[in-house]
């Protein structure tokens, strides 16, 4: 037995949770991209900056150490220390940056992945039965809309429904036709008032 399964890990459990806050690949990626490229670019541009600066003030006090070459030394080792932290400093925070991104469009994602599978529904003849969103997600306006949407096309159905099924006995018996298009008809709106659950991915 291998120690995966002997500790209860489940290989793949991380990729699982991975792929679930890749709800949408593209376009999570597109906006976190180019937010982290703004990012790089601000960090960049600051760090040469501050970095500049640094060598700068360096030079000035190098002078006024009358050619110690100790001092110098002391002076270049504090700037590549510096230098080094300010690299590292910009680096965690640009990956956490992109890591946040991935979150925060996650709660955007989220929603639009379901509201596609709602309209795929109703595409396919049927109303799909609305649940609330996770807390964080947005458009909840959205999600009313559809939900109002949804109740008014079920309640035209109910109420065509009601008419067939009030028409089709007065029909005269040897309109077998027109009798077999109102039955087939009426069978393909009780398909589409069946229940189709549809919830938010966690």
């Amino acid at each position: 037995m291998s120690s995966d399964l002997q500790t209860g890990n489940l290989p793949g459990r991380p990729n699982r949770r991975f792929k679930n806050i890749l709800l949408n690949k593209r376009f999570q990626l597109k906006y976190t991209v180019m937010i982290v490229g703004v990012s790089l670019l601000i960090s960049s541009i600051l760090g040469v900056f501050l970095v500049e600066k640094l060598r700068e003030n360096s030079r000035m006090l190098s002078l006024e150490g009358d050619g110690n070459q100790a001092f110098q030394d002391q002076l270049l080792g504090a700037d590549g220390q510096i230098a080094w932290a300010l690299f590292l400093g910009f680096a965690i925070f640009n990956v956490v940056l992109f890591l946040l991104g991935l979150f925060m469009t996650h709660r955007l994602a989220g929603p639009i992945f379901v509201f596609q599978r709602y309209i795929q529904e109703i595409g396919r003849g049927r109303f799909p039965q609305t649940r609330g969103l996770r807390r964080g997600d947005e458009f909840t306006d959205l999600l009313d809309a559809i939900e109002k949407a949804v109740s008014r096309l079920r309640k035209r159905t109910e109420r065509e429904m009601t008419l067939l099924e009030r028409i089709l006995p007065k029909l005269p018996p040897d309109e077998i036709e027109i009798r077999d298009e109102i039955a087939l008809l009426l069978d393909k709106k009780r398909e589409a008032l069946k229940v189709s659950e549809i919830g938010p991915e966690s």
